[in-house]
């Protein structure tokens, strides 16, 4: 259930697995870690899939997950729609500070922020997935807007058999990717 999946946030170090698909329509959704306690583990889908996640901001926690060596594997998410309203920090849905390892993942949605987006803020392996995601920036700061961002934290990226098929929408010209 979506509360069961919200109970990884009581134990930022375990590893969990789906056994179901998990529809999160209508629950209203906190971000699994912070910077000062960071996600840790494991989060395996097993081939299901979790919908509908709505993730809406006006702060600095508007994440799905902030973590420190993340691993998430084998897991759809479908209908995502996450978003910031706050000018003073970038949306993203997962922030890394510590060598994640994504592998096997599709994600389908939408993401926009008012200062900027970094859907994915981390540098590690990004293996063996599909996203079709819809970016968008509102806002007209000339803050950068990036599907995959590694800026700040590490280069030490290693990104193989991805396929992505989505679009940026912004008002600004430059530093998209």
């Amino acid at each position: 259930t979506p509360a069961q999946l919200q109970e990884m946030a009581n134990d930022l170090d375990g590893d969990y697995k789906l056994g179901n698909n998990i529809d999160m329509s209508g629950f209203t959704w906190s971000c699994v870690g912070s910077l000062s306690t960071p996600f840790t583990g494991k989060l395996d889908g097993d081939g299901y899939i979790i919908s509908n996640l709505n993730i809406v901001s006006s702060g600095n926690s508007n994440y799905f997950i902030y973590s420190s060596g993340l691993t998430l594997i084998n897991t759809g998410f479908e209908d995502l729609d996450i978003s910031s309203t706050s000018s003073n920090e970038y949306m993203s849905f997962i922030i890394d500070s510590h060598a994640p390892i994504i592998n096997q993942i599709y994600i389908d949605g939408v993401a926009s922020g008012v200062k900027g987006v970094q859907f994915i803020a981390g540098s590690g392996t990004i293996s063996n997935s599909y996203f079709d995601v819809h970016i968008s920036k509102t806002g007209s700061s000339s803050s950068s807007t990036y599907f995959i961002s590694t800026n700040g934290i590490n280069t030490d990226t290693t990104v193989s058999n991805i396929y992505s098929l989505g679009d940026f929408t912004t008002p600004q010209t430059g530093n998209v990717g």
